[in-house]
């Protein structure tokens, strides 16, 4: 179990903060452990938590008009993952986040969350960070769908998320990438021989 410690990095790579400061904010947090598999968030439920990835790694995903999964993003350990339209706003999520691997998150409730911005010098400033950091994220998934071609958006995969095809089926990656496995398996393969 890791703890605390790799969201004490986090926190610290963000802001400054006093002991005391921290003391006080870190009980209002929890870990919950998920096994592969299990939901973190489920479609069409209300979003009340930031996840803090340990150890793990998570999708994104939303099922479409024909009951087919779409794979929308991934997270790896020592990033921050919820559903911000559906936190902010108080309405059922556009979409889950699912455990593809047994997962350590570290949970920050709403409450924790208005916690922190009340008691923590620069808790408004951390806040704001992180969302700015999940907006970029947001920003470049969208403009790497509509302006990369599929080589470009496969480069991005293994940049983002190294040794992601040892860890994920290659029908989601397939997904992610809006291509068939067929398609998929094709571009590996002519990678190889490059």
């Amino acid at each position: 179990m890791l703890g605390y410690s790799k969201i004490y990095e986090s926190f610290s790579s963000l802001i400054s903060f006093s002991e005391a400061e921290l003391g006080a904010f870190i009980p209002k947090l929890s870990i919950k452990n998920y096994k592969k598999k299990d939901f973190l968030l489920k479609q069409d439920t209300i979003c009340d938590e930031i996840f803090f990835i340990n150890s793990g790694l998570t999708r994104n995903l939303m099922v479409g008009p024909k009951g087919e999964e779409i794979t929308l993003h991934f997270t790896i350990e020592g990033n921050y993952i919820t559903e911000y339209a559906s936190f902010l706003k108080n309405k059922p999520s556009s979409y889950g986040i699912q455990a593809l691997e047994d997962v350590e998150a570290v949970i920050i409730n709403r409450e924790a969350l208005e916690f922190g911005y009340e008691c923590i010098k620069d808790g408004n400033k951390m806040g704001r960070l992180i969302a700015e950091h999940y907006f970029m994220m947001l920003s470049d998934r969208i403009e790497e769908i509509y302006a990369d071609d599929i080589l470009a958006r496969l480069d991005k995969l293994n940049e983002c998320f190294p040794g992601i095809h040892q860890r994920v089926p290659q029908h989601m990656i397939a997904s992610y990438l809006g291509v068939t496995p067929v398609h998929l398996s094709r571009l590996k393969s002519a990678q190889l021989q490059k």
